[in-house]
């Protein structure tokens, strides 16, 4: 290859054959790339509108209603509270209005029936597996289809 022109010096230096002319200019090297070889028809250019579409995000599917049971292992005093487990002092059902009606700092979609969520007010406290206790205004919204159920959980970092 002429490193000065892009072009190939000897004909179809890769055996392919070709047209009337099988020498070739080359393709920026750092945009068509294609190291796997998964592209049926060659690479596309990055910047293409084949390659702007983003993967569809699902809508999380979070209940209106606290599952009672669920949230019971995380209030003292509940006949279901576990021990050990992160605390929550606010009231559960408060908290999920609030998440529903848009009144929260911001809040991240982990999966379909799982979000993390910054409450802005502390809301309970986050106990680690070292037994370390965190007042904490973040929580795991998690959701099923008889109610969900929020944990304290420590604030996303950046």
């Amino acid at each position: 290859m002429m490193r000065r022109g892009g072009q190939h010096l000897s004909p179809d230096p890769i055996g392919l054959g070709g047209g009337i002319q099988p020498q070739s200019y080359v393709h920026n090297p750092l945009e068509w790339v294609d190291p796997l070889g998964l592209t049926e028809s060659g690479c596309k250019q990055p910047n293409s509108p084949e390659n702007s579409q983003k993967p569809e995000v699902k809508k999380p599917n979070i209940s209106t209603k606290i599952h009672d049971g669920a949230q019971g292992k995380h209030i003292e005093g509940h006949n279901n509270y576990v021990e050990g487990k992160s605390v929550i002092d606010a009231k559960p059902q408060e908290l999920l209005d609030n998440y529903h009606a848009g009144n929260v700092n911001t809040s991240r979609v982990i999966n379909e029936n799982k979000i993390k969520v910054d409450f802005g007010d502390v809301n309970g406290t986050h106990k680690d597996m070292n037994g370390t206790n965190t007042s904490t205004s973040w929580g795991l919204i998690h959701s099923r289809k008889n109610g969900a159920h929020i944990v304290p959980a420590l604030p996303d970092t950046i």
